[in-house]
C-alpha cells in the first residue's frame, strides 16, 4: 500500500501493482557519458526500441496481495525485475520512490481498482556507480542491455518507413518525473555528484519538464518531493 500524504494535511491511499525506475548510469570507458540504463524490447519491438527496468508485482501464492506486506512486495519486485532486465544487484544502486501513476482501465479514464484501492504504477529513480560492459539478458521479454541518453529516449527512432516509439508513453513519464525529481531532491546539493551527470541532469530539465506537464499520463501522477 502506498499512502500519498504529499497534499498538505489530506491523504490517499492506493495499492501498488507495478513498479518502474529511471535507473543512471554509464559504460566502461573512461569518456563514456551518463545516460539511462535500458533494455532493448524483445517483447514489443516494432512498437518500442527499449524499455525502463521495472514490472508488475507478484501477487502472493493465494492470487492476492497482503497490505501489510506491500511496499515490501513492490521493492523486492523491483530487485526482481532490475536483476532480470539489465542485470544489476540491489547493492549496486539505491532507489528512491519518486511518485506515482494512477492506472486507467485500457480505453478509459476510470482507475483501475483492488480491493477497492486505486491501483497505481510507483515511479522510482537511481543512480548506480558500477561501470556497464556488454550484458544479454534471458527473460524473454528484454534483450541487450544499453546506456541511451534520456533525450533521445523522448524521441521516435525511425527503421526505414517504420516509425516506432523509443519506449511507451507511461515509460516516457515515469523518465521525466525521475530527471525532475532527481534535482528536486538533490537541489543544492547538485554539485556534490559526479559532473558529467550533474551536466545531464541539468541539460535534460526543460525537456523534461514540458514533456511532463504535456503528457496524457499528467492528470494522473503525483510526484512525492518538494514543490510538488
Amino acid at each position: 500500500m502506498v499512502r500519498n500524504g504529499a497534499g498538505g494535511d489530506q491523504s490517499e491511499h492506493y495499492i501498488a501493482t507495478s513498479t518502474r525506475l529511471l535507473l543512471l548510469g554509464r559504460e566502461i570507458g573512461r569518456d563514456a557519458p551518463w545516460g539511462a540504463v535500458v533494455s532493448t524490447d524483445v517483447r514489443n519491438p516494432d512498437k518500442f526500441a527499449y524499455t525502463l527496468p521495472g514490472g508488475r508485482v507478484q501477487p502472493d501464492f493465494d492470487g492476492g496481495r497482503d497490505d501489510e506486506q506491500a511496499e515490501e512486495s513492490v521493492l523486492a519486485c523491483l530487485s526482481r525485475e532490475v536483476d532480470e532486465e539489465v542485470r544489476l544487484t540491489e547493492g549496486e544502486y539505491e532507489p528512491f520512490l519518486i511518485g506515482i501513476r494512477r492506472i486507467t482501465e485500457r480505453h478509459s479514464q476510470e482507475y483501475s481498482r483492488m480491493s477497492g484501492l486505486i491501483c497505481v504504477d510507483t515511479l522510482f529513480v537511481a543512480i548506480t556507480e558500477t561501470r556497464l560492459g556488454v550484458c544479454h539478458t534471458k527473460n524473454g521479454e528484454t534483450g541487450d542491455r544499453e546506456v541511451v541518453s534520456p533525450l533521445a529516449l523522448l524521441g521516435n527512432p525511425r527503421e526505414g518507413s517504420v516509425a516506432r516509439a523509443m519506449i511507451p508513453q507511461a515509460q516516457k513519464i515515469a523518465l521525466c518525473a525521475g530527471l525532475i525529481a532527481l534535482e528536486e531532491i538533490v537541489g543544492n546539493d547538485l554539485n556534490q555528484i559526479d559532473p558529467g551527470l550533474r551536466a545531464l541532469v541539468k541539460h535534460a530539465q526543460n525537456a523534461a519538464r514540458a514533456h511532463f506537464e504535456s503528457s496524457m499520463w499528467r492528470p494522473h501522477t503525483t510526484l512525492l518531493v518538494p514543490g510538488h
